[in-house]
């Protein structure tokens, strides 16, 4: 879960990227919902939806929606799917997401 949202964090360092408050949502679940949207120039601008909950005196990000879709849970398949291929092996999962945070 952290290493996904990261993940995406990351992709706030592209050179011109912006990322603009739209909204929130009722708490849900424990979560607040919160709304941006991101900008960057030369390509179609992606509303991003963050599930956060309270943690001490912050907010902890649990996972971020796009287009519909959870980043958590997509990974979460991703991470079955090479598994299930390697036989259950996790050296191949471990080898998988270091191939991929070298990115």
């Amino acid at each position: 879960e952290e290493d996904v949202v990261s993940a995406y964090l990351r992709r706030m360092r592209a050179q011109g990227t912006t990322l603009t408050f739209i909204g929130h949502r009722p708490p849900f679940d424990g979560h607040q919902l919160a709304a941006s949207r991101r900008s960057v120039p030369g390509k179609e601008d992606q509303i991003w939806i963050w599930w956060m909950r309270p943690e001490g005196q912050s907010w902890r990000i649990d996972d971020l929606v796009l287009d519909g879709h959870s980043a958590v849970n997509t990974e979460v398949q991703e991470y079955a799917t090479v598994l299930e291929n390697n036989n259950g092996d996790m050296n191949a999962l471990i080898a998988f997401m270091r191939k991929r945070a070298a990115k």
